[in-house]
Order: C-alpha cells, then structure tokens, then sequence
C-alpha cells in the first residue's frame, strides 16, 4: 500500500520568478508576476509524485467572494500538456520527492492579490487541501494575448 501523498513544504521561487517577470524591483521576498506568462514552483511531498495515481488541483483565488463565474476563483489539474488562454499547471518534473509545476495565468485573467493551494485527491473521493501561498498579478504589457479595449495612436 503506497502512503498518501502529503505536501511537505513549497518553494514559490520568487526571486527566479519575479526576475522573469520583470517585478524584481518590487522586491524578491513576495511573488509578482504578469499574466499571460509562466511562473515556476517547487513542491516537496513525502514521497514522489506519480502521476498515474495522484491527482493535484491548483486553485487561485483573489477578492472578498471568490467565484469562477466572475473570474476572480481558478481550480484547474495539473498536466503534462499547457492549455492556451486558460489557467494551467503544467510540464512538470519530478525529481525524488520534488515535483517542479510551470502555472501559467491567461492575459484577459482578473489582476489582484490571489491565494494559491491545492487540493490533493484521496481514495473514495476524499480530498485534503494545502495552502501555497500569496501572490500578486498584474497587468503584462509583453503579452501578445492581452486583451485593450482601445488603440490610441499617437503621431
């Protein structure tokens, strides 16, 4: 019988990430990041990941209410393959009891101050939840996918 998977510890690499991002100036010690791009994160767990027996949801939530319906409450599967345009814990890699997760946020995503945990599913459809951590999203002036209501040119 092989142990429940237990998240042990989580590495948000905030100063890898906010460097990528181009928020290094606002500090390293706190995650900042664009939309629209991939941000990385480190999960210790109690014994390796396998991916054909566990499964991790990602959920990332910002505001008082938070709701999928207003865009403000993301819960997605981690998998080996991104989806476009969507929220997604992707091309990860596991190394012994580690497991490295990109997460990418899509361009039109509400910016704010967002939790991030997962969920992790158990037998009998039980599931245990552990908080990730905080971070912040801002607005991405790099994205090619970013959605302006208005092009203003000036000559």
């Amino acid at each position: 019988l092989v142990a429940a998977l237990e998240l042990r510890s989580v590495d948000l690499q905030s100063p890898r990430n906010n460097k990528g991002h181009h928020t290094q100036e606002m500090g390293l010690k706190r995650l900042i990041v664009r939309r629209g791009q991939l941000f990385n994160l480190q999960l210790n767990f109690n014994r390796p990941f396998q991916p054909q027996t566990d499964s991790i949801t990602f959920v990332a939530e910002t505001g008082p209410e938070p709701t999928e319906l207003l865009g403000t409450r993301a819960s997605f599967l981690l998998t080996q393959a991104r989806q476009e345009k969507v929220w997604s814990a992707s091309d990860f890699t596991i190394d012994s009891n580690s497991l490295q997760v990109s997460l990418f946020t899509p361009a039109n995503a509400v910016i704010g101050h967002y939790t991030l945990k997962i969920e992790i599913s158990r037998d009998q459809g039980q599931s245990v939840t552990y908080p990730l951590g905080n971070f912040i999203l801002l607005f991405n002036p790099w994205s090619a996918g970013r959605t302006c209501s208005k092009v203003i040119m000036l000559t």
